[in-house]
């Protein structure tokens, strides 16, 4: 199963704006080199640490396919100047399957502070959604793509073979949306709220197929409104 944090800037000023010819113009001047130290300081063009972004920069073009739509917050669509070569942490172990690709993504918690903390969301794109005080958010790709552009399912075949004994054959968004659906419910979050203090969710298998196409609705419906994509 794959999964990882989301992308990680450490500059968020400099590669993040809501404006998208205002992030171009910064990575313009940026990678041109021709910039002043109010640039420099404003955007922190300095290293830190393990992240050397002076010495990164060396060398680079400006490149408009680096350019990308990101979930920077939950309904906050942003633009990212996503070059995993630039960014501290890219989080390409899942952004590849993601960035320009056909996907939908869990974004979870390991831990869900006891069912109060609004942890549980979809996203199609990059995604900053990354850290809270008790535990950073993680991304689940639905399907993992391989170099010459084939997709599988990246949920275990012994789940699928075991989900179909009840539900019979299902296919990956089916599976994602019962389960975003159960775990979006009140009733799963109170019955479960200790356990989900400590761990990544578990997710019951459903009871037979009439209550796994009822959720299936419930959580593509659900799914829908948190992308933005439903006319409600």
């Amino acid at each position: 199963l794959v999964s990882n944090s989301g992308v990680k800037t450490d500059r968020d000023s400099l590669f993040i704006d809501m404006d998208k010819s205002k992030l171009e113009a910064r990575f313009q001047k940026l990678l041109s080199g021709d910039y002043d130290d109010k640039f420099k300081n404003e955007y922190r063009v300095v290293d830190s640490g393990s992240y050397k972004l002076t010495q990164k920069i060396k060398g680079k073009l400006f490149d408009n396919k680096y350019i990308q739509s990101v979930q920077y917050r939950p309904f906050d669509y942003q633009w990212i100047y996503y070059d995993p070569s630039l960014i501290s942490r890219p989080a390409d172990k899942v952004l590849s399957h993601i960035v320009n690709k056909e996907n939908i993504v869990f974004v979870t918690s390991r831990q869900f502070g006891g069912g109060k903390h609004f942890i549980c969301f979809s996203t199609k794109i990059a995604s900053e959604i990354s850290s809270q005080p008790f535990a950073p958010y993680t991304l689940f790709p639905l399907y993992l793509y391989t170099n010459d552009g084939l997709r599988t399912s990246n949920f275990k075949k012994e789940i699928i073979d075991e989900m179909e004994k009840t539900v019979g054959s299902t296919t990956p968004e089916y599976i994602f949306d019962y389960i975003y659906a159960v775990l979006h419910s009140p009733s799963y979050r109170e019955k479960y709220k200790e356990f989900l203090k400590i761990d990544f969710p578990r997710v019951p298998y459903p009871k037979d197929k009439k209550q796994f196409e009822e959720l299936v609705a419930l959580g593509r419906e659900l799914r829908d409104i948190h992308l933005l994509e439903s006319p409600k």
